[in-house]
């Protein structure tokens, strides 16, 4: 699996292997590729590779080794591959030699089809609700931003929020996470900053927010993001102040939380939630309540397993589709501890 970097390892892997451990006809298991040899090879086998680097001969002789011990391979993968440069490289296998793909977005399974028509799309879940810790009686609301790679995506509405800001003085401070250059352009002195931080303190200053800001540029690459953000701040009953990029397709304008489509709307709704604490938390209440009957991992842990399953009763199938698509893969190579 990828290093944890910004909470992906943990809703992507880490959490849904821990709910799939929970059932007692499931092994889960977070591994190295040199320790699969401990691996039972009575038992059915999925291996799961969180965004690999599938590259060149090095990347098809670990899917020959894998092959070998007869594991049906599943790349694990949640963003457009088209804008991460790596992946433009001719050589990179990390769809097209697996046997199948799972992914977060209808929108990302359409591109991804062409390279592997074995696609399942698991929505990012929440694991558990947490105790919400927010809305404090007549303590001002604070404004959460955290993103990695958001740097494209804010500077617009930063003017809208300055002005917001000044109108609204000491009723609303800020809580920036990891992103310098939004911090140093907010004109507000009731800030703080945090660089970038383990997931756990992330979500710590996250549940302590009443509103979240979520904004995306409308572009190839952010359309076929996920709504995590949204999920996230619902689950710590944090209102959404949210682009209509994405947000747009899961968020009750109004009732779930609030969209923005241009720099004045955004700023004359952060206006009317700081106005009116009691509607942003109604707003944040309803967004949970969605999380709880819509969005929770426990709900996804049947159809991964049927899934998983179903892979596995079609292993021959998927197997000889893989050698379709590279043939060189039957050929004797190293392990991938080799």
């Amino acid at each position: 699996m990828l290093a944890p970097v910004g909470g992906v390892s943990h809703v992507r892997v880490i959490e849904p292997m821990r709910a799939l451990a929970a059932e007692p006809a499931i092994i889960a298991r977070l591994t190295d590729l040199r320790d699969l040899d401990a691996i039972d090879r009575s038992l059915p086998r999925i291996l799961i590779l969180h965004r690999p680097a599938l590259l060149g001969a090095r990347g098809l002789a670990v899917i020959r080794g894998l092959r070998a011990r007869g594991f049906v391979i599943v790349c694990e993968f949640d963003d457009h591959p088209d804008y991460i440069p790596i992946l433009q490289n001719p050589e990179m296998y990390n769809f097209t030699a697996v046997h199948a793909v799972q992914t977060t977005t209808p929108a990302l399974a359409e591109v991804l089809k062409s390279a592997n028509p074995e696609i399942a799309v698991f929505p990012n879940a929440i694991a558990e609700l947490p105790e919400p810790r927010n809305f404090r009686p007549d303590a001002p609301l604070t404004f959460f931003f955290g993103g990695i790679n958001r740097e494209e995506d804010w500077p617009p509405f930063i003017e809208a929020i300055n002005e917001a800001a000044a109108s609204c003085g000491d009723r609303l401070r800020f809580v920036v996470v990891h992103d310098r250059g939004f911090f140093e352009a907010l004109a507000s002195p009731h800030k703080e900053f945090h660089p970038m931080l383990d997931y756990d303190r992330y979500r710590a200053k996250l549940a302590e927010a009443e509103i979240c800001f979520m904004p995306l540029r409308d572009t190839p690459f952010n359309r076929c993001k996920s709504d995590l953000k949204f999920i996230e701040a619902a689950a710590f009953r944090v209102a959404a102040l949210a682009s209509d990029v994405v947000y747009e397709g899961v968020i009750r304008d109004g009732e779930t939380g609030m969209i923005f489509h241009t720099p004045d709307e955004l700023g004359a709704k952060l206006k009317a939630l700081v106005a009116a604490p009691e509607r942003a938390r109604a707003m944040a209440d309803a967004a949970r309540a969605y999380v709880a009957a819509e969005r929770m991992l426990a709900g996804q842990i049947a159809p991964r397993i049927a899934w998983y399953r179903a892979l596995w009763a079609r292993r021959e199938a998927l197997d000889a589709a893989l050698l379709a698509r590279h043939p060189e893969l039957a050929a004797e190579a190293p392990s991938p501890a080799g």
